[in-house]
């Protein structure tokens, strides 16, 4: 199973404390792990880094507040 995927792409979990395992689990399934979150800031896991800031928006536009249009995103690889 450790071998299962090479990258595991996840969002918006970070949201919720009862998904903070799965960050974990990720990597026991997948050799890497990408996570975009635009809810959380300032995220701390001894396994991920941010690795990037980006823009994004809504299509349809649903005039979300522009801080959510900060999307921060997270890397990890299993070692």
């Amino acid at each position: 199973e450790a071998d299962r995927f090479d990258l595991i792409l996840v969002a918006d979990v970070l949201y919720d404390r009862e998904n903070l395992p799965l960050l974990d689990a990720f990597l026991s399934r997948g050799r890497e792990a990408l996570v975009a979150d635009s809810r959380v800031r300032d995220f701390r896991h001894p396994l991920y880094e941010r690795i990037e800031m980006l823009e994004a928006m809504t299509l349809p536009d649903l005039a979300e507040p522009e801080e959510f249009r900060h999307v921060s995103l997270y890397h990890a690889r299993r070692g």
